[in-house]
């Protein structure tokens, strides 16, 4: 399989050197020993992946400042998600705020702890967008949930008909249906658009799987809708990812984690979980498996900090990057992540790549079966793939 791989470097040698593009070589020793063919190139837990943290915004300090990038302040960020603009929204714990950033970095408080009718947020965690951009609040210590409009940007409270226990979580569906975790009552409810609530499952605190009010739930925090209409929650004292169906059974998707936070979910239907007990973002599969994609053993940093530290919110942003509240670092990270599978490879103009890896330098690396990353420098991240993998080869 060695001659197969140079004979794809010497292909895209020669498709480059036509246009000045810097050549990508590889030792004779190298290339007389890998297996290097489409099967072999599949992710396994034995391949070293490279993933590049970065900082995104954040100057690590506890103030509330505005500003881009790592010129702002940003006081226990909590969970992010993000609009069809790639905008984010996420909660600031500490400063009790709700803030922005824009695709380029620059964070504005767009509400802090006086809302208009003149109540104080308290302890803000969850949040949700709906479908036409309004913003939804978990306010924890108020035992309530906010509404943002995006006409005049007034916030409301959402009226209930039962009483909310510190609720964490929030996700809204399209028919404006606000699903949350009621994190202190260990259950999990639906609230309509007039106010109606109905506990979905759990009632007491424990650990058990089955239809609606008769699960057990222990601390539930991250709550998300996947895209067949399922509640996917972060079980966090029962250390679980859990699934709530249409028809309101629950069942366990992934066990083996620390107190999980954030849950995110992809187009594919992977999930990412905020892992917060062990400071680490991890992916449970279409199959249920579970793989690490951000921690200390497993990724690069790029600057500092460099490591988590209690992680708490996640989502991906539209660009397909996993976009991290590091919560006690103080500050947003972002994780870039670019796989090749060197299954079929031809240059492709520079403007047909998703900005990702438009944007590659030579951190992005091919991941070979039984060695080494292999460095592709930036100039040959013109090779594009027959399936190009987002960002996650899963």
């Amino acid at each position: 399989m060695g001659n197969c791989f140079q004979r794809l470097i010497n292909r895209a040698q020669s498709n480059s050197s036509n246009n000045g593009v810097k050549q990508l070589s590889i030792s004779e020793e190298e290339s007389s020993h890998q297996d290097v063919s489409p099967r072999s190139l599949k992710y396994s837990s034995n391949h070293k992946k490279i993933f590049t943290v970065e900082t995104w915004a954040g100057d690590g300090s506890t103030d509330t400042r505005d500003g881009i990038r790592k010129d702002c302040s940003i006081n226990w960020p909590y969970e992010i998600k993000f609009d069809s603009s790639g905008n984010g929204f996420f909660t600031a714990y500490g400063s009790a705020s709700v803030r922005k950033i824009t695709p380029d970095g620059k964070v504005t408080t767009i509400s802090d702890r006086l809302t208009q009718n003149g109540d104080a947020f308290h302890c803000v965690r969850g949040l949700a967008l709906d479908k036409q951009g309004n913003i939804y609040i978990a306010d924890t210590g108020n035992n309530a949930i906010r509404k943002i409009s995006t006409k005049d940007g007034f916030c409301d409270t959402i009226k209930t008909d039962i009483t909310l226990s510190n609720p964490y979580g929030i996700t809204v569906a399209d028919d404006g249906t606000i699903y949350t975790s009621d994190s202190y009552a260990d259950r999990i409810i639906a609230i309509s658009p007039d106010g109606h609530c109905e506990v979905i499952a759990g009632t007491t605190n424990g650990y058990l799987d089955g239809a609606g009010k008769e699960a057990k739930f222990c601390l539930p925090q991250g709550i998300q809708l996947d895209h067949e209409g399922n509640l996917i929650v972060a079980d966090s004292k029962n250390n679980a990812i859990r699934k709530i169906d249409k028809q309101y059974n629950v069942t366990t998707v992934a066990t083996g984690f620390r107190l999980p936070y954030g849950v995110a979910i992809d187009k594919k239907g992977n999930i990412f979980v905020a892992d917060y007990g062990n400071s680490a973002i991890k992916v449970i599969d279409k199959q249920g498996s579970v793989k690490p994609i951000a921690g200390e053993d497993y990724s690069n940093y790029k600057g500092d900090p460099k490591g988590l530290n209690m992680p708490t919110g996640i989502d991906i942003d539209t660009f397909g990057n996993i976009v991290i509240c590091d919560c006690y670092n103080h500050v947003i990270r972002k994780v870039n992540c670019v796989f090749v599978q060197m299954a079929d490879i031809w240059p492709r103009s520079h403007s047909n790549l998703p900005l990702p890896v438009a944007k590659a330098t030579e951190e992005f690396s091919c991941i070979l079966s039984k060695a080494p990353p292999v460095p592709i420098p930036k100039e040959l991240i013109l090779i594009m793939v027959k399936n190009l993998i987002e960002i996650w080869p899963y």
